[in-house]
């Protein structure tokens, strides 16, 4: 298959674009409807290999990589009906006199909605308020405090420089995040509709928040076949955990991320088995023909000048994955050259293993963890402290931001460099760790060394950093070598500075 029956027209957005509508049956027609943004490229039903195929990656799951407990399962749900009170309870504390009925919306999204976590993944819940309690006062002060006050409860931390600010903590053990919206009602109407909401008249952080929870309903509302689906994303989700791909980290993907291209080849293969959506998931990502955005609907213009992503006035985004929520966005706007290079190359390696499998229907090869400490004969590491959590998390975004820029200053250099950016975070309560690995564009007889980072980029680098540091925040920076990574010895006190 070439790179154009690949990428378009068939999935990308530009041929026939159909309406948004789950597999059924045209009347006088044998196939189903369009849906998502093309036709579906096959409509082929499971053969007997694809099946046998199937029940062996199934029974590879089962064994090696098994869902949740049964206790795992009902702490979690005790712990989301104990949250749901609390809730509650918050918020007829700050009702006004005069109000009655007042009630909240409390519900859980992401992957414990998708039913692809695990226990150790914080669950992602939302709060939707009425108009009297705000993010600011009602939800960061009163509510962060009454959290508090609660045995039950550890590891409270607020998180409120990002666009979707949340509150993240242990409840009885189980790690649960909440975000919250605020709706212009004084009561909320008890037949409440996500999806009906009128996100116009909220405010932007309530938007952001509410949009983040829109999203994994409407994925699992537009993929054909929500079973095969969920497999197919947990799957994928495991994979790329086994390399380090399962981060937020620098333009690297999340779950939505993930679910949405999952969903886009579900959508391709309406009535396809779980092996045959794994397997066209690696051989079409390791071609896809970037920045053709991938989305499950045709984002609609919108009458009143909300931003919508547009592939003209958006033209800058190279990994565009578009959210299919009005206003539809791409929710990996921050996607880098250095980061999107990554992950083709990460795409291409799994599209490698998929092809042995078919051969060998050894499917544990394909999640064999990759070494990436191990693949880069040097690597520089960036080491961020501050005194409290807090500054932790404006010194992170602000190096996120840097270490772009450093990217970009090493790879223009003399010294024909490519950086890889571990996406695996590094993160403590007092600082966070980025690592690069540097490998070389031009082949030395044998194998490629790389020359080291010219001490005036990494000088350029610190002197950025030391403008924004405050207080209490520090920065340092190492150049390593591959042995010196693999000994697994390093840390902040023993990492030898560049000076």
């Amino acid at each position: 298959r070439n790179r154009k029956e690949l990428t378009g027209p068939e999935l990308s957005p530009g041929a026939s674009v159909g309406p948004r509508k789950r597999v059924s049956m045209a009347r006088g027609s044998s196939r189903p409807e369009n849906f998502g943004v093309t036709k579906p490229r096959s409509y082929a039903y499971p053969t007997e290999p694809e099946i046998h195929n199937t029940c062996n990656l199934l029974e590879v799951l089962d064994q090696h990589h098994p869902c949740k407990s049964a206790e795992e399962r009902f702490l979690q749900s005790s712990a989301l009906d104990k949250l749901n009170k609390i809730v509650q309870d918050w918020v007829k504390e700050l009702t006004p006199r005069g109000i009655k009925e007042v009630n909240a919306i409390f519900f859980a999204f992401g992957s414990y909605f998708l039913q692809v976590d695990e226990f150790a993944d914080p669950i992602d819940t939302i709060c939707i308020g009425p108009s009297f309690v705000d993010h600011e006062h009602g939800f960061f002060k009163i509510f962060h405090d009454k959290m508090c006050q609660m045995n039950e409860v550890t590891r409270l931390k607020s998180v409120r420089n990002t666009n979707v600010p949340f509150m993240e903590f242990k409840l009885d053990g189980v790690p649960i995040k909440i975000v919250y919206a605020s709706l212009p009602y004084s009561v909320i109407p008890f037949n409440f509709d996500l999806h009906q909401a009128n996100v116009l008249s909220m405010d932007d952080v309530s938007r952001n928040s509410f949009d983040a929870c829109r999203v994994t309903n409407e994925i699992y509302r537009l993929v054909p076949c929500n079973k095969t689906f969920t497999i197919a994303l947990r799957t994928v989700k495991i994979w790329a955990k086994s390399r380090g791909l399962l981060s937020n980290v620098i333009g690297f993907l999340g779950d939505c991320d993930w679910a949405i291209l999952v969903g886009r080849i579900c959508q391709a293969h309406p009535f396809a088995t779980l092996s045959t959506i794994v397997f066209e998931f690696f051989s079409i990502f390791s071609v896809w023909f970037w920045p053709n955005p991938v989305m499950l609907v045709d984002p609609r213009s919108d009458p009143h000048r909300l931003p919508v992503w547009d592939p003209h006035t958006n033209r800058n985004d190279i990994m565009p994955i578009i959210s299919p929520v009005f206003p539809c966005k791409n929710i990996r706007a921050d996607a880098s050259a250095s980061t999107l290079r990554d992950m083709i190359y990460h795409f291409k390696c799994g599209y490698e293993q998929c092809k042995l499998i078919k051969v060998n229907n050894n499917w544990r090869d394909l999640f064999m963890p990759y070494k990436f400490f191990e693949e880069y004969i040097r690597y520089v590491h960036i080491d961020l402290t501050a005194d409290t959590e807090q500054k932790l998390e404006l010194w992170k975004k602000i190096g996120e931001s840097e270490l772009l820029v450093l990217i970009s200053k090493i790879e223009a250099g003399r010294g024909q460099l490519i950086c890889h950016i571990c996406p695996t975070e590094h993160l403590s309560s007092d600082s966070c760790s980025f690592f690069i690995g540097l490998s070389t564009k031009k082949l030395i007889v044998g194998r490629a060394i790389p020359e080291q980072v010219p001490s005036d980029v990494i000088n350029e680098f610190m002197r950025r950093m030391e403008n924004h540091k405050r207080a209490g925040m520090e920065v340092q920076v190492g150049c390593l070598n591959q042995t010196y990574m693999k000994s697994r010895t390093w840390g902040r006190s023993a990492m030898p500075l560049i000076q």
